[in-house]
């Protein structure tokens, strides 16, 4: 996508602004909302952060900032949220690729194997609790019923909570997210969908959209990640 297929994109869908986003250290994705008016901002010098305020990226307060470059190739619409799109960025630091940035360190990555004739594809696995708030506080399964003491793949549990993950699972599609299987996993709560494997900066893309597009009226949903 170029910068004039961009701005059609934003009338298309009407767009009003970009997430510039990221991820910290333990895959929290990180963003500023920024008018579409200044994408060429996004584009050039980037989005700026406090590094000492992000997670694993090596930097004081006395540090420079943290510029994330967007990469206009990531450019998407956002279904759950009207009027945004998202924008993949890449870490800069005094105008250079900075290690620390996970997109950065993937990428130098698969350029390693690149010049070796490898592609890199991985096969994620996104696992997340349903929870609800109990009385007391504490939280427990949405589903009140999911209380076996060994539940994984449990036929009724996965029924009472089809309509939650339909819902999920819908979102993701409208994304372009392949959903092959889903299940019930191991602990009360406890689900799984696995997507279809892709190349590995690919999946580094979408691996973050699971926890944004969870149906929040039925429950609180927290992750317990695995890839495979």
């Amino acid at each position: 996508m170029n910068h004039d297929q961009a701005k059609k994109f934003f009338d298309q869908h009407k767009i009003r602004f970009v997430l510039a986003q990221f991820v910290d250290i333990h895959g929290a994705a990180k963003a500023k909302a920024v008018p579409v008016e200044h994408l060429d901002m996004v584009l050039g010098d980037g989005a700026g952060f406090a590094g000492f305020a992000l997670w694993g990226f090596g930097m004081g307060p006395e540090g420079p900032d943290y510029m994330a470059v967007g990469d206009l190739a990531t450019l998407q619409n956002i279904p759950w949220m009207p009027g945004y799109a998202r924008l993949i960025c890449n870490g800069t630091v005094n105008k250079k690729p900075y290690p620390y940035c996970s997109r950065v360190a993937l990428q130098t990555q698969i350029e390693r194997l690149s010049a070796r004739g490898f592609t890199m594809y991985t096969g994620i696995e996104p696992e997340f609790m349903l929870l609800s708030r109990r009385a007391d506080g504490t939280l427990g399964a949405a589903d009140v019923t999911d209380d076996l003491d060994k539940p994984c793949y449990d036929y009724k549990g996965l029924y009472r909570t089809r309509e939650v993950l339909d819902e999920m699972v819908e979102g993701l599609r409208s994304v372009g997210i392949d959903v092959y299987q889903i299940d019930h996993e191991d602990g009360n709560g406890q689900f799984e969908v696995n997507f279809t494997y892709a190349d590995a900066m690919k999946s580094a893309v979408l691996r973050w959209l699971p926890s944004e597009v969870s149906p929040t009226s039925s429950g609180t949903l927290t992750r317990s990640d695995s890839q495979r």
